[in-house]
């Protein structure tokens, strides 16, 4: 394997990712400015609701087209890519349609709750922003997994742009209700989305196949459910929380929906070590080099885990500032929130990693009984928390429910895959760098101070100052690995 390649891809995707993961941080702002706590928590419904319906509507497509593109040879990429896009156009448009029927029904079954005019539309216009997201979704995985670069940055490049144009021509055109984001989301979406799958029908031709959707079909059918119910561990506190606390209105979904979000920042940093990771995963498996695998695998969560964990342990001592910043003071909440937002991404990184022999094995109702699992304990810990009046109630115990879950999620996966072909994921690298990350933070916090600029800087330093060292003199990160990443980074 050239692993020179594959380091330079990652460092790459850093700036990829960026672009993807921007464009919630940049709209986070945008969003909370123009709209009430309690019509950016009604907004915050609208897009889970949607994030919930896009993988049921691909009826396991998703996860056999991510199992199959990467290793098809060039003359069958546009049978499998035209083949997913004809399913998924079928299927969307049908669910959009039953979200107009039964519109009233679901506005009372989910709280959604808006003072927006032509507020009966307001649903089916959600339906609508699920099919854009959902183009934009195959045109992106289909680069993502054929390791088109360019191609794979454009899109995400012309997403951000089209997203951040078209929220200021909404909210200058239909005012500061919830027509905003979902014309914003649909338009950036769709318009990216549209452009990029012309695009591949262009390289790869039209050409559906009935064999590639059964198999997709037959490989992701008992996975129709782990996106959904893995979405229902992300977003489903935001319809528990108004269901178990009377006390609580769309303003605190709100709150915790903005804190949600910056929480991202933590699957921002860890995503770039996943873009390329999983196409390459699936190609060396394939051809039978399990040694490289292994390797892969081990140097990609060391990684993940050196760029993520002083995100974690520094959001007790700056997260209430940054969200002062980005989305206005009355969004605070307790730092707890926060912490355990960017812990929950971080294991869900993890999680991602650890599936992977259950994915290249076709384990798939091992995967579901898994994801299963992970949605009931997030369910229960919410029923348990949510409700308590104390400290570790409400917005603070739907985030730690979170934060549990995903690392359950993690640990089930790893115990499921272990065996013959399971891949090293390096706990003792793991724990050294956990280690490192709380003692940087904590050495940070000795001298932090919000209110002075200077202070600031210097905690900063301090504690990455702390967290290198330590890394250095434990040998989690070897002179070896530093010279390659050098070299790669100057492409030698």
């Amino acid at each position: 394997m050239d692993y020179r390649r594959h380091i330079r891809l990652v460092i790459f995707s850093v700036f990829l990712q960026g672009l993807f993961y921007l464009r919630n941080i940049a709209l986070l702002p945008i969003f909370t400015h123009a709209l009430s706590p309690s019509e950016f928590g009604t907004w915050s419904k609208l897009h889970a609701l949607s994030q919930f319906l896009i993988p049921i509507a691909g009826l396991g497509i998703w996860q056999g087209f991510e199992r199959y593109l990467p290793s098809v040879e060039k003359e069958k990429r546009g049978a499998w890519i035209s083949s997913a896009a004809a399913v998924l156009t079928v299927t969307t448009l049908a669910i959009t349609a039953i979200l107009y029927i039964f519109n009233n029904s679901i506005y009372s079954l989910l709280k959604i709750k808006t003072d927006s005019p032509y507020s009966e539309f307001i649903l089916p216009a959600a339906g609508i922003m699920m099919i854009a997201m959902s183009l934009f979704h195959l045109a992106w995985q289909s680069f993502r997994h054929l390791d088109r670069s360019l191609p794979h940055t454009l899109i995400l490049g012309l997403q951000l742009a089209a997203l951040m144009g078209g929220s200021f021509i909404f909210w200058h055109y239909c005012g500061p209700n919830q027509w905003m984001p979902i014309l914003t989301w649909t338009a950036g979406t769709g318009i990216a989305g549209v452009i990029f799958i012309t695009i591949l029908i262009r390289d790869y031709g039209w050409k559906p196949d009935r064999e590639c959707i059964g198999k997709m079909l037959r490989y992701g059918a008992p996975l129709i459910p782990v996106p959904a119910l893995l979405t229902i561990a992300h977003v489903g506190d935001l319809y528990l929380l108004e269901w178990l606390r009377p006390d609580y209105s769309a303003t605190e979904i709100g709150i915790y929906s903005a804190n949600y979000r910056l929480g991202g920042i933590a699957f921002m940093v860890a995503s770039p070590f996943l873009v390329f990771y999983v196409p390459r995963i699936v190609k060396l498996w394939d051809n039978g080099h399990k040694e490289d695998c292994a390797h892969l695998t081990r140097q990609t969560v060391k990684y993940l885990a050196i760029a993520t964990v002083p995100f974690v342990f520094a959001s007790p001592i700056i997260g209430g500032r940054l969200i002062d910043l980005v989305s206005g003071a009355e969004y605070r909440t307790a730092m707890p929130v926060m912490f355990s937002v960017l812990a929950g991404h971080f294991f869900l990184s993890l999680g991602q990693i650890t599936d992977r022999p259950l994915v290249l094995r076709e384990k798939t109702w091992t995967m579901a009984l898994i994801t299963l699992a992970v949605a009931t304990v997030n369910i229960c810990l919410n029923l348990i928390l949510i409700p308590k009046q104390s400290e570790w109630g409400g917005l603070n115990g739907a985030a730690i429910a979170t934060a549990i879950s995903f690392f359950v999620y993690a640990v089930l996966n790893r115990a499921a895959s272990a065996g013959e072909d399971s891949l090293p994921v390096g706990v003792v690298d793991m724990l050294r760098v956990i280690v490192a990350g709380a003692a940087g933070a904590g050495a940070a916090s000795l001298i932090f101070n919000p209110e002075d600029v200077m202070k600031t800087c210097l905690a900063a330093a301090l504690g990455l100052a702390v967290y290198t060292a330590l890394l250095l003199l434990s040998g989690t990160v070897k002179r070896s690995e530093l010279e390659a990443l050098f070299a790669s980074a100057r492409r030698q």
